[in-house]
């Protein structure tokens, strides 16, 4: 299965922007916000651009692995490793999302019954 033109244009877009609805927009110059969304929720459901997006993931996987097991050698050059790094994390959060960060929430509540049987007693 290969991509249509537009399909590509997308995929490349949603890589890009990471949006799925701004890159339907731009690709598809729809004028309506919602046919937008309707389309780039069917496109990223299309086998074929699916496997386009894993590819992409692979290549930032393997970046990372790179820049892992090299990072010894590439002292002399951080800022090339750090600017590789960074998109390849950066890539893989727009494939697959953001880690789910933990929040730990407390609540306490307080229950309090009043009587004003009490109150209306005394001021008889």
């Amino acid at each position: 299965m290969s991509l249509r033109p537009k399909q590509k244009k997308f995929a490349d877009k949603y890589l890009e922007l990471g949006n799925a609805t701004e890159a339907a927009a731009q690709t598809y110059k729809v004028k309506k916000r919602q046919t937008a969304e309707a389309i780039g929720y069917e496109n990223l459901r299309k086998p074929q651009i699916m496997t386009y997006l894993a590819l992409h993931d692979n290549a930032a996987q393997n970046t990372i692995i790179e820049v892992m097991n090299n990072s010894k050698e590439l002292k002399d050059e951080p800022a090339h490793a750090r600017v590789a790094l960074d998109s390849a994390k950066d890539v893989l959060d727009r494939l697959h999302g953001k880690a789910t960060q933990r929040v730990e929430q407390h609540s306490t509540s307080v229950n309090l019954n009043l009587s004003l049987k009490d109150l209306t007693d005394t001021q008889q």
